[in-house]
């Protein structure tokens, strides 16, 4: 009885390929924040690279977001898991 039912196993199979999913977008994410500012300080275009790294922050917060779900996610099934032994 203390088995996690397949829908379980294939819901934590899916958070977890997600939390992957994050983890590569977190990982890029600084270089393009880099890049971007790079360029904003060599050619002056302030105004239309302002707002490209304030994309970059809402999308930073947006992983944030997703991730701490995933994670509530994961945890939830864990529980019912430690729950079911």
């Amino acid at each position: 009885m203390g088995q996690p039912t397949k829908r379980d196993q294939r819901m934590r199979e899916l958070l977890e390929s997600i939390l992957a999913e994050v983890a590569v977008i977190r990982r890029v994410m600084p270089v393009h924040e880099l890049r971007i500012t790079q360029v904003k300080e060599r050619t002056g275009w302030d105004r239309l690279l302002a707002p490209a790294l304030e994309e970059v922050d809402t999308v930073n917060a947006g992983m944030d977001a997703i991730s701490a779900q995933v994670r509530a996610g994961l945890e939830a099934i864990k529980s019912k898991d430690d729950g079911a032994r």
